[in-house]
């Protein structure tokens, strides 16, 4: 990580001095963006924030209304939950939610509505998450993006389980399962042969907790 922020830094310096700058606005952007991800990834969500606020704010006050937009309004969005600043967290997605309507595509709302879902269900508004997480679950079926597949299926494994209603929310990891597998996706396999062992776990069936957890 030390590694990777020194050579993001080292762009970003070289952009400033350099005589047409402007030519590397996506570039300088892109940076911020990277260097909140790699706080993020070393848990230094504070930092984190501050880096995906520069990118908005780069962006905001050019004018740019983009795609970058909407990922740094996520990133940030997802950070604040990570901090538990969950009205914060709201505020961005929001942002970003009209940054989704007026320039995204269906995979984009499909997962914004389901981060925003989540956070009114970290917030205990289970209204609002029902709302948001059917607006979300039928977009993102309807994109097909493998990831948000994923994301969606965590959720609603979470949502199900709070619930009492194990089963069905086990039946939404095995189902993460199959499309991980499918596309070769190791890191979100781990993640989630980790949650099924501890939902099996959960339930006191060891044989399948163990099993999940040699996986």
């Amino acid at each position: 990580y030390p590694a990777a922020l020194n050579l993001f830094n080292e762009t970003l310096n070289l952009i400033k001095k350099s005589k047409n700058s402007n030519n590397f606005f996506e570039n300088q952007v892109l940076c911020h963006i990277n260097i909140g991800n790699v706080h993020k990834l070393s848990n230094d969500l504070d930092l984190a924030s501050k880096e995906f606020e520069k990118a908005i704010d780069l962006l905001v006050s050019n004018d740019k209304i983009n795609q970058h937009l909407i990922i740094a309004n996520i990133n940030l969005g997802q950070t604040l939950v990570e901090l538990k600043k969950y009205k914060k967290a709201l505020l961005v997605y929001n942002n970003g939610l009209k940054v989704c309507i007026q320039i995204g595509s269906d995979m984009d709302l499909g997962f914004i509505y389901t981060v925003i879902a989540e956070t009114y269900f970290k917030m205990n508004d289970k209204t609002k998450f029902d709302s948001f997480i059917n607006k979300g679950k039928k977009l993102v079926k309807k994109s097909s993006y493998p990831n948000d597949l994923v994301y969606l299926n965590n959720v609603l494994h979470i949502d199900h389980t709070s619930k009492n209603q194990f089963d069905k929310g086990i039946s939404y990891l095995l189902e993460s399962v199959k499309i991980c597998e499918k596309y070769k996706m190791d890191q979100h396999l781990l993640r989630t042969y980790t949650a099924l062992s501890n939902a099996y776990k959960n339930i006191n069936d060891t044989k399948n907790a163990l099993k999940y957890s040699q996986n």
